[in-house]
Parts: structure tokens; sequence; C-alpha cells
């Protein structure tokens, strides 16, 4: 997709930095791609996803560990090699999504080292690497959500306000580019992207 950046700065309300290749990850279950790259007119955007292996509940805990960490490596090297002979910006940077501590103690683990894989396989290909917590990263380009907490929601009610909230963001980010994408995961990568390109 290539979009006028004027066009794009209008609806975010700030300046993007020109000549520029970010790439956005979005660290999950699905993980979630988003490539930025500016010249000094345009904005080119590519996405992808990737989903890990699913796991039965029977299996042991670190079969599940290596087996997502194998996939993950796997996934990003190849990634590397399809990926960055292509790029024409001089400047690069890398934002990855930091783990949100509200998961639970095992996801949390797998995210960390998920990210982890990234980083040291990325790290050489990038200037810049920023890590960023989600809710950081949506402010940062002037999300706000309507949905309020409910205090004392039951789990049905958490559920859905999590459905809402993630159509919210994706209803976002296809209106600052036109869009009709519905995939939450490219959305968040997107948002991340978009952090590494805002001019200070």
């Amino acid at each position: 997709m290539n979009f006028k950046i004027k066009d794009i700065e209008k609806k975010l309300g700030f300046k993007l930095v020109r000549n520029t290749y970010t790439l956005g990850v979005d660290t999950a279950s699905t993980t979630g791609l988003a490539i930025l790259e500016t010249d000094d007119k345009s904005l080119k955007i590519k996405t992808a996803t990737f989903k890990l292996p699913t796991v039965k509940k029977d299996d042991e805990l670190s079969d599940k560990f290596v087996e997502k960490l194998e996939f993950m490596l796997r996934s990003i090297r190849d990634f590397k090699k399809n990926e960055f002979g292509q790029k024409k910006a001089t400047k690069t940077v890398l934002v990855l999504e930091n783990s949100f501590m509200g998961c639970n103690v095992v996801t949390f683990g797998l995210l960390r080292m998920l990210c982890g894989i990234i980083f040291a396989e990325l790290f050489d290909n990038f200037e810049s690497v920023k890590i960023i917590f989600p809710m950081s990263a949506r402010k940062e380009i002037g999300f706000k959500s309507a949905i309020k907490r409910i205090k004392g929601a039951t789990s049905k009610e958490k559920t859905q306000s999590r459905k809402d909230k993630k159509q919210e963001l994706i209803n976002f980010v296809n209106n600052i580019f036109g869009t009709q994408e519905t995939d939450d995961n490219i959305c968040d990568a997107l948002i991340l992207a978009l952090n590494g390109l805002k001019e200070k």
C-alpha cells in the first residue's frame, strides 16, 4: 500500500520522519509484522502475520516452549532473507512490543523469550531499537479509548470489553489509512511501527 505522507500526517496530527524504514513487531501467538517505509513524499506499508504452532493441553511445558521458540527463530530468519534486500530508506528503526504485565506467568515468560529472539536476530539490521508497552504506543500516536472499565465486571463482560477494545483499535487504524483491516495483530504492529516514525 502506498500513501501520500502528508495525508497520513494530517490524520495523525504529527509529522513522520522521512527516508526511514520502520518495522513494528506485535509478539503473540499470532505475531503481526508491519513495515512502514518513507521517502520525501510517500509512505509505503507492508504487513504480514505468522501463527505459532498450537500446543495440546497434555503437551509438556518445556516442549511447548521449545517448539514455539524454534518456530519464531526460523520465521524471523526467513523474514530477514526475504525482506532486507528490498529496503531503500537510509534510517532504520525496530519497534518491539513490551509484554503486557497482566498475562499469566507462563505466557509472560514465553512472550519475553520470543521478543528476545526477535531482538537478537534483527538487532544488527537496525540503527535504533525501541521496546514499548502497548498502552504507551497507542497513547503516543493519539489513540484514546471511549470504552470505560466496568468495576467488578464478570468474566463474560471482561471478554466482551476486550473484543470491543480490539475493534475500536482496528477502526482507529482503518480511519488513518482508509483500509479495511480486520486483524488486530496487524493493527497493533502498525501502531508500533508508527511510534518508530513519529518525529520528535
